[in-house]
Protein backbone atom coordinates (compact mmCIF):
# COMPACT_ATOMS: atom_id res chain seq x y z
CA UNK A 1 0.00 0.00 0.00
CA UNK A 2 1.39 3.31 -0.63
CA UNK A 3 -0.34 4.59 2.29
CA UNK A 4 2.05 2.23 4.50
CA UNK A 5 5.10 3.12 2.36
CA UNK A 6 4.65 6.76 2.94
CA UNK A 7 4.08 6.22 6.61
CA UNK A 8 7.00 4.23 7.10
CA UNK A 9 9.22 6.76 5.15
CA UNK A 10 8.17 9.74 7.51
CA UNK A 11 7.93 7.96 10.48
CA UNK A 12 10.98 5.58 11.64
CA UNK A 13 10.43 2.87 13.88
CA UNK A 14 6.64 2.74 12.75
CA UNK A 15 5.43 0.01 10.95
CA UNK A 16 2.16 -0.92 9.34
CA UNK A 17 -0.32 -4.26 8.45
CA UNK A 18 -2.71 -4.45 5.62
CA UNK A 19 -5.58 -6.28 7.32
CA UNK A 20 -7.66 -5.65 4.06
CA UNK A 21 -8.21 -3.39 1.67
CA UNK A 22 -9.65 -0.88 3.37
CA UNK A 23 -8.01 -1.07 6.86
CA UNK A 24 -4.81 -0.25 7.65
CA UNK A 25 -3.01 -0.81 11.20
CA UNK A 26 -0.21 1.50 11.46
CA UNK A 27 1.75 1.09 15.61
CA UNK A 28 4.55 3.98 15.85
CA UNK A 29 7.12 4.53 18.24
CA UNK A 30 5.96 5.95 21.53
CA UNK A 31 7.22 9.50 22.03
CA UNK A 32 7.17 11.03 18.31
CA UNK A 33 4.27 13.49 18.29
CA UNK A 34 1.97 14.05 15.51
CA UNK A 35 -0.67 15.99 14.08
CA UNK A 36 -3.25 13.32 13.13
CA UNK A 37 -5.57 16.54 11.42
CA UNK A 38 -2.85 17.16 9.58
CA UNK A 39 -1.98 13.62 8.61
CA UNK A 40 -5.54 13.25 7.40
CA UNK A 41 -5.06 16.34 5.11
CA UNK A 42 -1.69 15.08 4.03
CA UNK A 43 -3.65 11.66 2.97
CA UNK A 44 -6.56 14.04 0.67
CA UNK A 45 -3.33 16.22 -0.94
CA UNK A 46 -1.89 12.43 -1.95
CA UNK A 47 -5.59 11.54 -2.99
CA UNK A 48 -5.49 8.51 -0.82
CA UNK A 49 -9.21 7.56 0.08
CA UNK A 50 -8.62 7.62 3.54
CA UNK A 51 -12.34 7.50 5.09
CA UNK A 52 -11.49 7.57 8.74
CA UNK A 53 -8.40 7.58 11.29
CA UNK A 54 -8.60 5.90 14.79
CA UNK A 55 -6.23 6.78 17.01
CA UNK A 56 -5.89 4.04 20.52
CA UNK A 57 -3.78 4.42 23.85
CA UNK A 58 -0.19 3.07 23.40
CA UNK A 59 0.14 -0.63 24.05
CA UNK A 60 3.31 -2.18 26.42
CA UNK A 61 3.43 -5.67 24.94
CA UNK A 62 1.72 -7.82 22.49
CA UNK A 63 -1.94 -8.72 24.40
CA UNK A 64 -2.53 -4.66 25.05
CA UNK A 65 -1.75 -4.47 21.29
CA UNK A 66 -4.09 -6.69 20.26
CA UNK A 67 -6.82 -5.26 22.16
CA UNK A 68 -5.83 -1.96 20.70
CA UNK A 69 -6.17 -3.35 17.32
CA UNK A 70 -9.25 -4.46 18.51
CA UNK A 71 -11.02 -1.43 19.99
CA UNK A 72 -9.52 0.37 16.91
CA UNK A 73 -12.14 -1.87 14.76
CA UNK A 74 -14.70 -1.14 17.15
CA UNK A 75 -14.69 2.02 17.16
CA UNK A 76 -14.81 2.84 13.24
CA UNK A 77 -17.13 0.29 13.55
CA UNK A 78 -19.45 2.41 15.68
CA UNK A 79 -18.63 5.66 13.99
CA UNK A 80 -19.52 4.04 10.42
CA UNK A 81 -22.82 3.80 11.93
CA UNK A 82 -23.00 6.20 14.43
CA UNK A 83 -20.71 8.65 13.51
CA UNK A 84 -20.64 9.01 9.55
CA UNK A 85 -19.26 12.46 8.77
CA UNK A 86 -16.42 12.45 11.77
CA UNK A 87 -12.97 11.49 10.58
CA UNK A 88 -11.04 11.96 13.12
CA UNK A 89 -11.68 9.37 16.06
CA UNK A 90 -9.69 8.93 19.68
CA UNK A 91 -10.93 6.30 21.75
CA UNK A 92 -10.00 7.92 24.60
CA UNK A 93 -13.57 10.39 23.40
CA UNK A 94 -15.98 7.51 22.72
CA UNK A 95 -14.68 4.93 24.75
CA UNK A 96 -18.32 4.70 26.61
CA UNK A 97 -19.96 4.46 23.24
CA UNK A 98 -17.94 2.03 21.44
CA UNK A 99 -17.77 -0.60 24.97
CA UNK A 100 -22.12 -0.31 24.52
CA UNK A 101 -21.59 -0.37 20.81
CA UNK A 102 -20.07 -4.14 20.59
CA UNK A 103 -23.05 -5.36 22.80
CA UNK A 104 -26.00 -3.29 20.97
CA UNK A 105 -27.65 -6.62 19.45
CA UNK A 106 -27.83 -7.89 23.29
CA UNK A 107 -31.03 -8.24 24.79
CA UNK A 108 -29.99 -6.34 27.75
CA UNK A 109 -28.61 -3.33 25.80
CA UNK A 110 -31.66 -3.38 23.71
CA UNK A 111 -33.62 -2.65 26.97
CA UNK A 112 -31.53 0.09 28.51
CA UNK A 113 -31.39 1.76 25.45
CA UNK A 114 -35.27 1.23 24.65
CA UNK A 115 -36.41 4.75 25.70
CA UNK A 116 -34.42 6.63 23.17
CA UNK A 117 -36.67 4.86 20.46
CA UNK A 118 -39.74 6.89 21.43
CA UNK A 119 -37.97 9.89 19.98
CA UNK A 120 -37.32 8.49 16.35
CA UNK A 121 -39.89 10.38 15.13
CA UNK A 122 -38.99 13.72 17.64
CA UNK A 123 -35.68 14.57 15.79
CA UNK A 124 -35.57 18.03 17.10
CA UNK A 125 -35.91 16.69 20.70
CA UNK A 126 -33.16 13.80 19.79
CA UNK A 127 -30.66 16.62 18.14
CA UNK A 128 -31.46 18.75 21.88
CA UNK A 129 -30.72 15.75 23.52
CA UNK A 130 -27.63 14.26 21.94
CA UNK A 131 -26.35 18.65 22.16
CA UNK A 132 -27.18 18.31 25.71
CA UNK A 133 -24.42 15.31 25.96
CA UNK A 134 -22.52 17.35 23.65
CA UNK A 135 -22.12 19.77 26.39
CA UNK A 136 -22.16 17.96 29.29
CA UNK A 137 -25.09 19.56 30.57
CA UNK A 138 -24.09 22.86 30.89
CA UNK A 139 -27.30 24.71 29.62
CA UNK A 140 -26.21 27.92 29.00
CA UNK A 141 -23.89 26.48 26.39
CA UNK A 142 -26.11 24.35 25.06
CA UNK A 143 -29.21 26.26 24.40
CA UNK A 144 -26.44 28.63 22.38
CA UNK A 145 -25.18 25.93 20.52
CA UNK A 146 -29.07 25.15 19.63
CA UNK A 147 -29.86 28.88 19.27
CA UNK A 148 -32.43 28.62 21.97
CA UNK A 149 -33.02 30.10 25.09
CA UNK A 150 -32.43 28.08 28.32
CA UNK A 151 -36.34 28.13 29.38
CA UNK A 152 -36.95 26.50 25.58
CA UNK A 153 -34.10 24.02 26.19
CA UNK A 154 -35.91 23.33 30.22
CA UNK A 155 -38.60 22.69 28.48
CA UNK A 156 -37.29 20.47 25.93
CA UNK A 157 -35.84 18.37 28.14
CA UNK A 158 -39.05 18.35 29.93
CA UNK A 159 -40.76 16.95 27.14
CA UNK A 160 -38.19 14.50 26.36
CA UNK A 161 -38.37 13.18 29.82
CA UNK A 162 -42.62 13.01 29.19
CA UNK A 163 -41.74 11.10 25.80
CA UNK A 164 -38.73 8.24 27.50
CA UNK A 165 -39.99 7.81 30.61
CA UNK A 166 -36.23 9.33 31.94
CA UNK A 167 -35.58 11.99 33.93
CA UNK A 168 -32.47 14.23 32.03
CA UNK A 169 -31.62 15.26 35.63
CA UNK A 170 -31.33 12.20 37.23
CA UNK A 171 -28.27 10.01 36.84
CA UNK A 172 -29.29 6.80 36.18
CA UNK A 173 -31.96 8.28 33.39
CA UNK A 174 -29.11 10.11 32.00
CA UNK A 175 -26.90 7.09 32.17
CA UNK A 176 -29.78 5.21 29.83
CA UNK A 177 -30.48 8.44 27.39
CA UNK A 178 -26.79 8.44 26.96
CA UNK A 179 -26.28 4.84 26.34
CA UNK A 180 -29.56 5.22 23.96
CA UNK A 181 -27.84 7.64 21.61
CA UNK A 182 -24.83 6.12 21.24
CA UNK A 183 -26.29 3.13 19.78
CA UNK A 184 -28.94 4.74 17.03
CA UNK A 185 -27.22 5.26 13.73
CA UNK A 186 -26.92 9.12 12.76
CA UNK A 187 -27.08 10.62 9.25
CA UNK A 188 -24.83 13.97 9.32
Amino acid sequence: SQVATWLGTRYADSWCVLREPTLLYWCRATGKERDDALLLKQFDEHRWPVLRMATVAQSADLPALRHACAAARDLLDYASQALPGQRLLRLEAYRLPVLFWRYRHDWLAEDVAEPIGRLHNHVQLLDTLCKWFEYSGESQACAEALGIHRNSLRYRLEKIGELTGCDPYKTNDLLRLYLGTQMITRHD
